[in-house]
């Protein structure tokens, strides 16, 4: 497996998704879930930003979801590897 693989990104949204929830449980919100179609909208956006170098939002043109316009949330780390 090497960094970027499916594997890795399926095990850092697991990761992330763990993360979440157990905020939310604390607040007595409902757990999130994966959407497959949501997780394959970010990863293009991230290569797009990997290849270019630039941290920056993309285009709402590409954010459509049905009648939503997604928001958009990221981070970078340069000393750590960046975990969920």
């Amino acid at each position: 497996m090497y960094p970027g693989s499916s594997e890795d990104n399926d095990e850092f949204a697991q990761s992330t998704l763990q993360s979440l929830n157990v905020c939310r449980r604390r607040h007595n919100a409902e757990p999130l879930t994966i959407n497959e179609q949501l997780c394959e909208i970010a990863q293009r956006w991230s290569e797009q930003m990997a290849r270019t170098g630039r941290l920056e939002h993309s285009p709402a043109e590409m954010r459509n979801f049905g009648r939503q316009t997604l928001g958009e949330n990221f981070g970078a780390s340069f000393q750590a590897e960046l975990t969920g």
